[in-house]
C-alpha cells in the first residue's frame, strides 16, 4: 500500500508537466486546520511543526523555494504534522491535474491551495501574543504544547537539525506519514465495501490497519471497524434466516460464513448452516 502511494505520487508529477514545485505526495504535507492537525499528531505520536510567514519577506520566500523543497527536509517532515500560516492571497496559483481533477495549488507552498495557508495563519494566536517576526518555526508536542521555536530563516541543513531535535523529545513509537496515509485510505476502502455489503473486503481492510502499527489509534480503529463489520454481518444473518427456502438460506449463510471470517458472525452463520444439514 505504501509503495502504491509513492507510485501514485510519481504519476501526479508526470501529469503536472512544468509545475516548478513538488506536488502532494512529493512535498511537505502542509495543513491549515489546527483541529485536524492535532488529531493526526496525537494519533501518530509525532511532533508538530508550525511555520509562520508573510509576503514581501525575502527570507520567507527563500525558505519556501529552498528549505521547504529540499529532499532531506521533506523526508524529515514525514515524522511531523506540518502547518503553514501565511495570510497572503497573492502568491498566484498553478493549475495541475491530480488524478482526474484540475486543482489550483499555491505557487509558493506548492502542495496546497492558498486558502489552506491563509487558514493556517490563525494558528499563530496559539503560540504568540501580539506582534512577532517572521519567518518563525514552532516545534510542539503531539498535543500542541510548544517545545521550542526558531525565529530566523533556516537553511535545509539547519532545519533538519532542529527537526531531529524536536523528534528526539517525543518518546514512544512514531507513525510515519506513509503508514498514516495508507491507514486512512484503508478506512475509506472499508467504508465503501460496507456500503456495498462486501464483508470480505471490509474485514480485509480493517485487519490490515491493525497490522500497520502498534499505535493505539491503529489498533482501536481496526477493532472498532471489525466490530462495525460484525454488526452489519449480523443484519445479513437475520435476513438470511428469514429467506423462504432451505436452499436460499444455505446459500446466504455460506456466504456470510466465508466472507466474515474470522468474526463472530461467521461462526454464528456456520452454526446455523450446520443446523440445516
Amino acid at each position: 500500500m505504501i509503495r502504491t502511494l509513492a507510485v501514485a505520487a510519481l504519476s501526479l508529477l508526470a501529469q503536472a508537466g512544468k509545475h516548478k514545485g513538488p506536488l502532494p505526495g512529493q512535498g511537505i504535507d502542509w495543513h491549515g486546520d489546527w483541529d485536524v492537525a492535532i488529531k493526526e499528531a496525537t494519533a501518530r505520536n509525532v511532533p508538530m511543526l508550525f511555520y509562520a510567514a508573510q509576503d514581501g519577506s525575502a527570507q520567507c520566500k527563500a525558505m519556501a523555494e529552498s528549505t521547504w523543497t529540499d529532499r532531506k527536509v521533506i523526508d524529515a517532515s514525514r515524522n511531523f504534522v506540518c502547518i503553514v500560516g501565511d495570510q497572503t492571497t497573492g502568491h498566484g496559483a498553478n493549475e495541475v491535474i491530480l488524478g482526474r481533477e484540475k486543482v489550483k495549488l499555491c505557487s509558493q507552498y506548492y502542495t496546497i491551495p492558498c486558502e489552506k495557508h491563509v487558514e493556517g495563519s490563525k494558528v499563530a494566536g496559539r503560540f504568540f501574543q501580539g506582534q512577532y517576526t517572521v519567518p518563525i518555526t514552532v516545534f510542539a508536542e503531539p498535543g500542541g504544547k510548544e517545545l521550542f521555536n526558531k525565529q530566523a530563516s533556516l537553511n535545509a541543513g539547519d532545519m533538519v537539525k532542529q527537526m531531529n531535535d524536536a523528534l528526539s523529545k517525543v518518546t514512544g513509537e512514531k507513525v510515519p506519514l506513509p503508514a498514516w496515509q495508507a491507514a486512512k485510505q484503508l478506512v475509506k476502502d472499508a467504508e465503501a465495501a460496507l456500503e456495498k455489503k462486501d464483508g470480505k473486503k471490509a474485514v480485509d481492510a480493517y485487519t490490515k490497519i491493525g497490522k500497520l502499527s502498534r499505535s493505539p489509534w491503529f489498533k482501536d480503529t481496526s477493532r472498532d471497524g471489525l466490530d462495525k463489520v460484525n454488526t452489519e454481518g449480523e443484519k445479513l444473518l437475520q435476513d438470511a434466516l428469514a429467506l423462504g427456502t432451505a436452499a436460499e438460506k444455505k446459500k446466504a449463510l455460506q456466504t456470510i460464513a466465508d466472507d466474515f471470517k474470522p468474526l463472530r458472525v461467521s461462526a454464528q452463520a456456520k452454526k446455523e448452516l450446520d443446523a440445516l444439514k
